[in-house]
């Protein structure tokens, strides 16, 4: 599927052909009472001739080549049709509507679009206030294609102009097209030249060329009331897509060593700073203890008193027991633990559990009823 056209709905087609064409200089493709098509590129812009009681609007449509199949392809992924296809004479069509009520039609044409042409009709824009509806539409009911994300707009790859998905907010800062469901926005190489070829040719602009998140943009008001965006597209390449591009050959791939490699017969020594000790402390002390050393060392070990003092309770620090001097102090109070009366309190507390659970069974009323019959039944067995 391909956005082939976006199609204006008016009840003034003289004055709404007369402006695209005279003012704006948009060159046009094929013109009858009913229909005008202008070359705008990819994706023509056109106008549909209306009566004056019915609704204007902007409506998308796609041309396929295999409208049975593709219908079939929507259906399998939860697309609702407003009607049956119908045959025209330009073709076979079906209508549908996204969650905002934008008219979306699917075509099989008979001739094809009118294709070239300048300014190019480069993005049409929907301002959506339920976004998270709208992107589901657009991506998974028709399988757009993915270009650029951000929290609050997504872009669409159509094989023609470009579908961007806004989030619709009152704002007092935001632009003057997003309070229109559709905003049509056409490509323009220098903003500034074509928003001066305008004032001369005595079209007013309803907003001087301002930065926006797309790249510098004009709007301006056509005879029905549609803002219509001029912009001049941002030469910065989105996040999502640079990332997504390659950074390097392939042939011959980036390394670059975490640490300088240690050329052989240098004197740097082949050391890790972050685990060894730093240099700005000191001369490392070598680990290696002479046999002297050892020696003093067991020595003093063994000068210690061998009577140590007993480990008595209320004689420490804070009524703590106060440790004795020497670890094997074989008169040093020992800690045992009591294993043999935790055994004796468990078995009193078992014992007590089984008597309760004895007594409480007896005293119940249909126990003690059968205890009763029992004793009544072996009395008269005896007499």
């Amino acid at each position: 599927m391909k956005l082939t056209y976006a199609i204006v709905f008016t009840s003034d087609m003289r004055a709404m052909t007369e402006f695209y064409r005279e003012a704006l200089k948009l060159e046009t493709a094929g013109e009858s009472p009913f229909f005008t098509e202008f070359r705008t590129g990819a994706t023509s812009f056109a106008l549909l001739a209306i009566e004056s009681e019915q609704k204007p609007e902007i409506e998308l449509c796609f041309t396929t080549d295999r409208l049975d199949s593709d219908i079939r392809g929507l259906r399998a992924r939860g697309m609702r049709f407003a009607d049956e296809v119908r045959q025209q004479p330009f073709g076979r069509i079906i209508r549908m509507r996204d969650p905002e009520g934008t008219l979306v039609t699917l075509l099989e044409p008979t001739r094809p679009a009118a294709g070239s042409g300048e300014p190019e009709l480069g993005t049409t824009i929907v301002n959506a206030w339920d976004f998270g509806a709208a992107v589901n539409f657009y991506r998974e009911r028709l399988g757009l294609a993915t270009l650029a994300e951000l929290p609050d707009w997504i872009e669409f790859g159509t094989g023609g102009a470009r579908i961007v998905v806004r989030a619709r907010a009152a704002r007092p800062d935001a632009p003057a097209f997003m309070d229109q469901r559709v905003s049509l926005a056409f490509d323009v190489d220098d903003l500034d030249a074509w928003s001066r070829d305008l004032e001369a040719r005595g079209v007013r602009q309803t907003s001087e060329p301002a930065d926006g998140e797309l790249g510098a943009y004009a709007e301006i008001t056509d005879p029905d009331g549609n803002l219509i965006v001029f912009r001049e597209p941002a030469g910065v390449i989105p996040a999502p897509r640079a990332m997504a591009e390659a950074f390097e050959d392939d042939d011959v791939p980036l390394r670059v060593g975490i640490r300088k490699p240690v050329q052989k017969g240098s004197k740097a020594k082949a050391v890790s700073r972050v685990v060894l000790r730093p240099d700005y402390q000191g001369k490392p002390r070598s680990r290696r203890k002479s046999a002297a050393t050892a020696r003093a060392a067991a020595k003093a070990r063994t000068t210690v008193r061998t009577k140590g003092l007993k480990a008595v309770r209320g004689a420490g620090p804070d009524r703590t027991r106060r440790e004795p001097r020497k670890k094997n102090d074989p008169e040093r109070a020992k800690n045992r633990p009591a294993i043999g009366r935790l055994r004796k309190a468990e078995r009193r507390t078992l014992a007590t559990k089984k008597r309760a659970v004895a007594s409480r069974s007896r005293t119940k009323p249909v126990k003690r009823a059968a205890a009763n019959r029992s004793r009544k039944s072996a009395r008269g067995r005896t007499r």
